[in-house]
């Protein structure tokens, strides 16, 4: 902030010659817009967003800071996004939607409702998860045991560790 305070540092937005933004969309400062994105009037995004390839972004329509959209995320009209929102890839969303802040919307879902607690959501239609760390967790861990245990890496770690508690 000092330094873009005394004009030393400006940040730039990066726009594919291919994304098609509307003049009375508001751009804000450090976004990035990639290829074969459609941008609609009146739409607001703010400071430091991602927008990923072949998305579509609708009318009246607003993003929060720090947000990450997907490749192939269609946004139609008056749909909100709050702060540090990320939407995975073909992620979709019915008309007025809202979305609050720090949510993650899985690749694929189709977000039907407004969404007002901060959890993972995903599917079709897309719902919140009850349990999301114990759920990633538990994925991480059993993805991990498994190819440990097909690379003979598994029983190896186990006597070492066993080894080692002696």
């Amino acid at each position: 902030e000092r330094a873009e305070a005394h004009g030393i540092f400006r940040w730039v937005n990066l726009v594919h010659p291919t994304a098609s933004i509307s003049p009375s969309a508001s751009l804000g400062v450090g976004i990035f817009v990639g290829p074969q994105v459609s941008i609609s009037s009146n739409a607001v995004i703010s400071d430091f967003v991602t927008i990923g390839r072949n998305s579509t972004f609708g009318h009246d329509s607003s993003i929060g800071d720090y947000s990450r959209l997907g490749p192939a995320v269609a946004i139609p009209g008056l749909v909100t996004l709050g702060k540090n929102v990320v939407v995975g890839p073909g992620a979709s969303f019915v008309n007025g939607v809202r979305i609050i802040d720090g949510v993650l919307i899985g690749a694929g879902s189709v977000v039907t409702r407004h969404i007002r607690r901060p959890l993972p959501v995903m599917g079709n239609p897309a719902r919140p998860l009850r349990r999301p760390v114990a759920v990633v967790r538990r994925a991480v861990k059993r993805s991990v045991r498994s190819v440990l245990r097909r690379t003979g890496l598994y029983q190896r770690a186990r006597r070492w560790y066993r080894s080692r508690r002696g």
